[in-house]
């Protein structure tokens, strides 16, 4: 065997059978090929296997070292994904790109991406994030902290304490 491995999803092993051991399926949906490392040397899919084979990541791995997996898939449906870990770190599809950075939320862990689509821009880090729309407007979610001057167009400023904040304060008194 080798470490880098290429499966795709015309060709797959089939366990038991010795005449036919790979099973070619050219009508297979959607279509992909992965090209991934497994520093195990574990079989891929189109590998001699028991039914337990290495899919490109540690989570996947029958091996019992579980780290230093990479996957490139070129899929019809979903795009390019490049995968670290278990994480699909970059996808880029026709919808959009995105960018997740760090393990994928679990438990405890805080999730961080970047999302770019036709609608805007998303940025991500654990509960908070800020979207650009395409449409102009910009969403905050989170706390929000100024620490250095907010700079406003003239009039706004006039309307801010003779509107908006009287309207605010309004709304949470009552």
């Amino acid at each position: 065997m080798v470490r880098i491995k290429g499966p795709n999803s015309d060709y797959e092993y089939v366990v038991g059978d010795p005449q036919k051991s790979i099973k070619e399926d050219k009508k297979a949906d959607p279509l992909y090929m992965e090209l991934f490392i497994c520093p195990n040397d574990m079989p891929s899919r189109v590998e001699p296997n028991d039914g337990n084979y290495c899919q490109g990541t540690d989570e996947t791995c029958p091996s019992h070292e579980k780290n230093g997996h990479a996957k490139i898939r070129l899929d019809q449906q979903q795009g390019i994904i490049l995968s670290v870990k278990n994480t699909e770190a970059l996808r880029v599809s026709e919808q959009k790109i995105l960018l997740q950075v760090g393990a994928v939320a679990k438990a405890n862990q805080v999730t961080t991406n970047i999302e770019i689509t036709t609608e805007g821009i998303s940025l991500q880090n654990g509960n908070t994030q800020i979207c650009l729309k395409s449409d102009g407007d910009i969403e905050l979610r989170g706390k929000v902290h100024i620490t250095g001057d907010l700079i406003l167009p003239e009039g706004t400023k006039d309307r801010l304490t003779a509107e908006i904040l009287p309207a605010f304060s309004a709304q949470v008194n009552s």
